[in-house]
């Protein structure tokens, strides 16, 4: 009964992750003084270019009827799409593509920067306007995986370092840490363990 229930909770969260994409959505972003604005949010996840300078952008309205607003990443500090968080990062590496995605909001933070695929796809533009964690970025985006205390002190996540910081970063289910250093998930695999991670740490099974 409890294998049944955990399928069908992967199954509903697969669902969500398809849902919502390349449409203005309702969201609110917080700007460097703190304060939460609120209205419709729409984000283009970067293209590789040799021609763009440093910074990203968000568009932003207060309604359908208002025009559109451009504000750069200089002028935010985060931005909220539905259940999905988003942090701008001050650091160097960063500073062309700032925008970090939370995966994970441990005491160790595991995020991941999302750039739009250079090969040819039938899914579209990387428009991102409101999706869960998982299905949809794998196939569309290329991903960069960080971890850290805050998005300005971070580090990238490697393949030779996946089992030790991904066991610290979900130190708190020990099962999960013990199919990660037995090899059950796998770097490739991120975003299949995250998913798993939070339906246990939401839905615990006794």
């Amino acid at each position: 009964m409890h294998k049944l229930l955990l399928l069908l909770i992967i199954s509903f969260f697969s669902f969500a992750a398809k849902a919502q994409i390349g449409e203005w959505t309702p969201a609110c972003y917080y700007d460097i003084n703190n304060s939460r604005i609120c209205g419709k949010i729409k984000w283009d996840v970067p293209a590789r270019n040799i021609f763009k300078g440093t910074g990203d952008h968000i568009q932003f309205r207060t309604a359908d009827s208002v025009k559109k607003e451009k504000i750069s990443t200089d002028k935010i500090k985060s931005f909220v799409i539905k259940t999905d968080s988003f942090v701008v990062s001050h650091h160097p590496y960063l500073k062309e593509y700032p925008v970090l995605k939370v995966l994970l909001d441990n005491p160790i933070k595991l995020y991941v920067n999302l750039r739009v695929n250079s090969t040819p796809s039938t899914m579209g533009a990387g428009s991102y306007t409101g999706t869960t964690v998982t299905l949809g970025y794998w196939e569309r985006y290329n991903t960069r995986y960080f971890y850290g205390e805050n998005p300005d002190n971070i580090t990238e996540l490697s393949r030779s370092k996946f089992i030790e910081i991904m066991s610290k970063i979900m130190a708190d289910n020990n099962g999960i840490v013990q199919a990660i250093k037995n090899k059950e998930y796998r770097y490739g695999k991120i975003d299949e363990l995250v998913k798993q991670y939070k339906i246990f740490k939401e839905h615990p099974i006794e």
